[in-house]
């Protein structure tokens, strides 16, 4: 007869679980599998959107950004950019800029709390512009909270 795991032991398999992924690609957000066009050699994995003048446009608006240097092509051409470009956070769409840990059939009993990303930026996104990406969970490691321990999860990206 099988039992039934506590709430305490499933957090255990999980933290125990999600350890032994540190340091190994993660299988989240990879692009879509044949008949695919993306090149799907990797790490890095080939992002599977262009950063079309649309898909900036679009995602700008989504975002609440009406700045013409992402919404207007023309614009852009204007600029000492030279066309349309992107803003920053876009990347997110490239590769999700967390890891979650290990899965299991049904999932585990936890909540994801998302507390932050840096970027470091050594050009604008221009329109055009293709991505690769690799994510690997860098560390875990528990602190206690106000009802009981939290775990954090970093990521490299």
């Amino acid at each position: 007869m099988a039992t039934e795991q506590t709430f305490e032991e499933l957090v255990q398999e999980f933290i125990s679980k999600s350890k032994d992924l540190i340091g190994t690609e993660s299988d989240e957000n990879l692009p879509p599998w044949h008949p695919s066009p993306f090149d799907k050699e990797g790490p890095p994995y080939e992002f599977s959107q262009r950063m079309t003048p649309e898909f900036i446009s679009k995602y700008s608006l989504t975002i609440a950004d009406d700045n013409p240097l992402y919404t207007d092509p023309d614009y852009g051409k204007k600029t000492k950019y030279g066309s349309q470009i992107a803003p920053g956070p876009v990347l997110a769409l490239v590769r999700y800029p967390s890891v979650h840990g290990a899965t299991k059939p049904g999932g585990y009993p936890l909540a994801n709390f998302i507390s932050g990303s840096a970027w470091e930026f050594f050009d604008v996104i221009h329109a055009g512009s293709k991505f690769r990406s690799s994510k690997t969970t860098k560390e875990i490691f528990e602190k206690p909270g106000s009802r009981g321990n939290l775990v954090f999860m970093t990521s490299d990206n």
